[in-house]
């Protein structure tokens, strides 16, 4: 996915919304109603094409709740999820 710099903020951003790729069945973001295929728009209220938006998912602690807003077939949705804790290899 090619990356520009924001003008507005001077930040790396995606020129594209990320897609969901894989949705682990029965995991937080599977029970609040996120699905592969969906267009993700926001997280917590900020752009999603912004990588500060995704990359601190990964450093929250299990149980931390977020705002994801997705589209999906060309309707946008609200969800609220909570993190799993890690998986266990």
């Amino acid at each position: 996915m090619p990356l520009t710099v924001s003008e507005a903020s001077g930040r790396l951003r995606m020129a594209d919304y990320p897609v969901v790729a894989g949705v682990k069945r029965g995991g937080g973001a599977w029970r609040a109603g996120v699905r592969d295929g969906d267009e993700v728009l926001a997280v917590n209220g900020l752009d999603a094409r912004e990588l500060p938006a995704i990359a601190g998912l990964g450093r929250r602690e299990p149980g931390t709740r977020y705002t994801v807003q997705i589209r999906r077939d060309g309707v946008v949705r609200n969800f609220t999820a909570e993190l799993d804790p890690p998986r266990s290899r």
